[in-house]
């Protein structure tokens, strides 16, 4: 029975999917494409003394700066793109199966993680290649031993944080400060030296340290296997849920507009960090105004390339989030429409994430623009027309939207959803608003611009539920038994 669920089944799931012979095309490419990622870790593992050596340094001490650099980066992606443990077991947990037994098979699983196996293509050159000639047989089967202990406590405290994020959206902020203090140049550079202690203590054999890296291993799994068991009696935990918000039902109630507001603008939070489909759609977003601000500090560029960097900063969010503004919730979208009683809130909920979002993002980026003295007031004029025009243009084009979307299915080669206006809508936010005001400078002048664009900008944003409710809305409207159709269509 065991070796069904876990061996035969999902290669039966696999074999029977519809999608595959629909799209044979797409998992041939698939195939090629994994192919040549699996050739370029080749590659890069043959080749990793040249790399590490690239600019004269000891390849030894570069690679020793970076072990804790690496692992958390890795935490951040684990945690962000990694599905959901346990999601395909549910069904089983109707059948005379010990709880402790499919437990168990989770914490098994998670050694097999993709980014495990992609380490040991640096794990293993690094200890036989380098170490091993350099220091010796014990010193590389050091590194052999402490990189996937290590490894694999970053995987298990990913699958721990994964749960706890669940219960509770606050601790996503976890991965996000991580992300933000690496991007801090101090604190990045205190992370490589204590990664250089690190390698040191490894190189020297500290068995103390292997002890203690195991135990601290022991009690994540314990942890991780407590958790795991506990979140497999949904019923409790929905009496439980119920309990806890039957005394709260007031704040759903629509009587107070701004809590209802509010309430909206949490589940659609909870909605994009929750699911597997969202979050490995909107991660390359974060790193994306790091490498343009960069980009920017080192470089000397025009008018018109420093509103298509500052429009891009700003205005690559909605596009990634607003190409399915109404798509991400197509599953539920009947019963949403059937009891929504207040339809202008929920559109502003979406406005104010975008905005929310943005303003994330402004307020650091903003800082190094002045210290660096590279148009601030420029920034600031795109930042107001962004979360005025292009915001409020994002959900009117959302109301085109029809396409179903399973939302714990794998981004890549993903269909489900696309359309037109997924072609369409980085045209519309990304290219046209610079030409516009690349015209508009060249006829009034750049201060003239940043005047019209900043008040413009601003009237939007001012009277945005004046738009929403008399543009927005009655369109989607209008669309609303199409746009149904399309969302009850399920993608086999």
């Amino acid at each position: 029975m065991l070796s069904d669920i876990f061996l035969i089944h999902p290669i039966k799931s696999f074999i029977r999917n519809k999608r595959l012979t629909r799209n044979i095309l797409s998992y041939i490419v698939f195939t090629f494409t994994l192919i040549y990622f699996i050739v370029i870790l080749f590659f890069i593992g043959n080749n990793l003394e040249e790399i590490l050596s690239s600019e004269g340094e000891n390849p030894i001490m570069k690679f020793n700066s970076l072990i804790l650099f690496y692992l958390l980066i890795d935490l951040i992606i684990r945690v962000v793109i990694n599905n959901r443990n346990g999601l395909n077991l549910v069904p089983y947990l109707r059948f005379p199966i010990k709880r402790s037994v499919i437990t168990n098979y989770i914490l098994i699983r998670n050694l097999f993680n993709l980014l495990n196996l992609i380490s040991l293509f640096f794990i293993i050159p690094f200890s036989w290649k380098i170490i091993y000639y350099e220091y010796g047989f014990i010193e590389a089967l050091n590194y052999q031993i402490f990189l996937p202990i290590l490894i694999l406590i970053n995987c298990y405290i990913a699958s721990t944080l994964k749960l706890i994020i669940r219960k509770d959206i606050v601790f996503f902020s976890i991965p996000i400060i991580i992300l933000i203090s690496i991007a801090i140049k101090s604190v990045r550079q205190t992370i490589l030296n204590i990664s250089g202690l690190l390698g040191e203590q490894i190189l020297n054999s500290n068995y103390f340290l292997m002890i203690t890296l195991v135990t601290f291993l022991v009690v994540i799994i314990l942890i991780l296997r407590y958790l795991y068991s506990k979140s497999f009696y949904l019923e409790d935990a929905f009496r439980k849920s119920y309990i806890e918000k039957s005394s709260q039902t007031h704040f759903l109630s629509g009587h107070y507009n701004k809590s209802l507001t509010f309430s909206y603008f949490i589940l659609e939070l909870k909605l994009l960090i929750r699911n597997r489909r969202t979050l490995q759609t909107l991660i390359i977003y974060p790193f994306l105004p790091v490498v343009i601000i960069m980009g920017i500090i080192d470089g000397k560029h025009n008018i018109f390339l420093e509103l298509m960097f500052f429009i891009l900063i700003l205005g690559f969010f909605p596009v990634l989030y607003g190409q399915n503004i109404f798509n991400w919730e197509s599953a539920f979208f009947d019963g949403k429409m059937a009891r929504e009683s207040n339809f202008t809130d929920y559109l502003c909920s979406k406005f104010y994430l975008m905005g929310f979002i943005s303003l994330i993002i402004f307020l650091p980026t903003i800082g190094l623009l002045i210290k660096h003295n590279e148009y601030p007031i420029l920034y600031s004029s795109v930042f107001l027309f962004v979360n005025g025009f292009i915001n409020l243009f994002v959900i009117l084009a959302g109301a085109f939207n029809k396409g179903r979307i399973n939302l714990n299915e794998h981004y890549f080669l993903n269909y489900q959803g696309f359309s037109t206006i997924q072609l369409i809508l980085p045209i519309f936010i990304l290219i046209f608003p610079a030409i516009i005001l690349k015209i508009l400078e060249s006829l009034v002048g750049l201060k003239a611009m940043i005047i019209i664009c900043s008040l413009a900008g601003s009237f939007m944003i001012i009277f945005h539920k004046f738009f929403i409710r008399e543009f927005i809305e009655p369109l989607f409207m209008k669309r609303k038994y199409i746009n149904l159709d399309g969302f009850r269509k399920l993608y086999e």
